[in-house]
């Protein structure tokens, strides 16, 4: 700033100075003018053009925007703030000669207070400009997750417990951990959002700040450790009454080289002995990204940022299943869906179908589940499935943005509950507007790109299973110990999904001494699982 202030002066300064090229960049916020009475140049300002949005700071003291562009702010180089000085001023000389006339000693004498005050007019507009937000930065964000919600073949979302408790490292950092806030063991919602990483690339060390609102869920776990987590809830006449969930994590380190980060001592990720998905996230070429925890003056390492949290709200895909087990998908939302994947894993044997895209508004009779050797299935044993739809799904994710090792990252964290577990269920890409709107991110300074690919997970309890539920516990009701042991196995092996199921198989009966033992049966059976990712 200060070079090309001070080359302005001299320009402008030097008698018969030459016109400075125009090299096109845009920015020609000034102008210099004749104005008339001999050689009489003045310099004026030209009113500078507005920005399309203002930032503005709510309580946390967090940059925003007006809704229209919500989730991005301006950042960027100094070169970028402020006007380019070769198109800053054009002179146009008045070709009569010069006198020597008063007149002629008077347009001299307004020569020079002309320049004077132009020179203090444009210290204080570059200091304007240096003030303002500023332009997208020189660095890359890219962000996967996952949004899982319960059905019924109706086609209804259930309320599920989105489970006691995932079997994370002892490192992150949960709600339950914090008086009167909301904890994932407590809530029973439509839609569980898991692992959401945010990954940089930055070509220099840098500072970011990430803000991200959940306005219709609960942020509940996350790492590193956040500057602001805003009250999940309030209380009201002794209810909870949700409010807007929000995570902030401020003055956030990105380190483009690990030398960087071995020259400061700060090398070590955080490990933990127990088995946990969360560690394939790091297999990537991101960027590091160092935290500073003002309470008690320490720093975290990690390659990303990571949350969690549970919300009950529609996703844009409803799937069904009819008396014939024909599958049938309808988008319900405003943008097309892409990349379907129909799964259907039973008895170490799987089975998948592909829709590449699905319109707004309409609905496809896909698939009979009972057919799976028809041709538009593609049927394998369980560890070549794995390999087949994996590889299906990851190339997906590319074609959506995400780098290839990203998107294999993503794929190795759910791999077995995606590709393993048994059931019926459909993974899709959500569209890039809906995401924004249920989890809107800001990061500051505003990248110059942002990648964010979430997958939508319908996991489909069929009519058989809930029959099949329905009857073992009506068994097991009258005393018989076999059926018992087999309801129990059952649950088991439905695993987080086995309270959806309980649902739809306690909604055949209006028995309350039934509906009493089989959920007393699930309790037990539940106190006694182990933890599900």
């Amino acid at each position: 700033m200060k070079t090309i202030f001070f080359d302005l002066i001299n320009t402008w300064l030097q008698p018969g100075g030459q016109k400075p090229q125009n090299n096109g960049n845009g920015f020609n916020r000034f102008r210099r003018r004749a104005i008339s009475g001999g050689a009489n140049v003045g310099i004026v300002l030209k009113e500078a053009q507005p920005f399309t949005a203002a930032p503005t700071v709510n309580p946390e003291g967090i940059e925003s925007f007006s809704p229209a562009v919500r989730g991005t702010s301006y950042a960027g180089s100094i070169d970028q703030k402020i006007p380019c000085p070769e198109r800053v001023a054009q002179k146009r000389l008045d070709p009569r000669p010069l006198t020597t006339s008063k007149s002629a000693v008077k347009s001299r004498f307004t020569f020079h207070v002309s320049h004077i005050s132009a020179i203090v007019a444009l210290f204080v507009t570059a200091i304007i400009f240096l003030a303002r937000p500023s332009h997208a930065s020189n660095y890359t964000a890219h962000e996967w997750g996952t949004f899982t919600s319960v059905q019924g073949g109706d086609g209804n979302l259930l309320s599920w417990h989105p489970l006691q408790s995932s079997e994370l490292p002892k490192f992150v950092y949960s709600t339950k951990f914090i008086p009167f806030a909301v904890s994932k063991t407590g809530l029973v919602t439509l839609q569980r959002l898991e692992t959401p990483v945010i990954y940089f690339y930055a070509k220099e060390p840098m500072k970011v700040d990430v803000d991200v609102s959940f306005p219709k869920g609960f942020i509940t776990e996350w790492y590193p450790q956040l500057t602001t987590l805003n009250p999940t809830h309030t209380v009201m006449d002794g209810n909870a009454v949700q409010t807007e969930s929000r995570a902030i994590w401020r003055d956030l380190d990105i380190f483009p080289d690990i030398r960087n980060a071995l020259q400061l001592g700060t090398n070590q990720l955080p490990q933990d002995t127990a088995s946990s998905h969360y560690f394939a996230a790091r297999d990537t070429s991101a960027n590091l990204v160092r935290a500073h925890i003002a309470t008690n003056n320490s720093t975290e390492l990690e390659k990303f940022i990571f949350y969690r949290g549970a919300g009950s709200f529609q996703t844009p895909l409803r799937v069904t299943l009819d008396t014939n087990s024909i599958v049938t998908v309808e988008n319900t939302g405003a943008q097309p869906l892409a990349h379907l994947f129909l799964l259907n894993i039973h008895d170490g044997r799987g089975a998948f179908a592909v829709l590449d895209e699905l319109a707004s508004s309409n609905s496809v009779h896909w698939q009979q589940l009972s057919d799976t050797a028809g041709e538009h299935w593609n049927r394998f044993d369980l560890p070549q499935f794995k390999t087949q739809i994996a590889s299906q799904v990851q190339a997906a994710l590319v074609s959506t943005g995400l780098y290839a090792d990203e998107a294999e990252a993503m794929v190795n964290t759910w791999r077995d509950s995606w590709f393993t577990e048994d059931g019926v269920r459909v993974l899709y890409l959500l569209p890039r507007p809906w995401t924004d709107e249920i989890l809107p991110l800001t990061l500051t300074p505003r990248p110059s790109e942002l990648t964010r690919v979430m997958v939508g997970r319908a996991e489909v309890v069929t009519t058989q299973t809930e029959t099949k539920l329905f009857q073992l516990m009506s068994t097991a009701q009258t005393g018989d110990t076999n059926a018992q042991a087999q309801a129990v196995s059952e649950l088991k092996h439905l695993g987080r999904f086995a309270g959806p199921a309980m649902q739809l198989a306690m909604s055949h009966t209006t028995n309350s001494t039934l509906i009493t033992f089989s959920y007393q049966l699930y309790s037990q059976q539940q106190s006694t699982s182990p933890k599900f990712e």
